[in-house]
């Protein structure tokens, strides 16, 4: 699998003469690499998406390394299994989503 950007990314607004406004995101490295614009088109909220987009991906890591010590945490795993054994498979399937398998 590729390696992404390094994350955290940033989010700023952009005007550009042949483009509509909008917000593009930037890695926060030393050449502020850019990733993505995202436009306004059809009163989408391109605002909202950009930080959408940001959010997400600056937490991914994170998320996913709290998920896979719930599911490989015994006490947790155990729990949930008594509890709601469907919850264990929902975590399990969103860490392979997550890692794209």
């Amino acid at each position: 699998m590729m390696q992404h950007t390094p994350i955290p990314w940033v989010m700023h607004p952009f005007s550009a003469k042949y483009k509509n406004e909008g917000f593009c995101i930037n890695a926060t490295d030393e050449d502020a690499t850019r990733i993505a614009d995202v436009t306004n088109h059809y009163y989408v909220p391109s605002e909202a998406n950009a930080h959408f987009i940001v959010q997400a991906c600056n937490a991914h890591d994170d998320l996913l390394a709290v998920l896979k010590v719930m599911v490989f945490t015994r006490a947790i795993r155990e729990h949930l299994e008594e509890t709601d054994p469907m919850a264990l498979e929902q975590a399990r399937a969103a860490i392979a989503k997550a890692e794209g398998k």
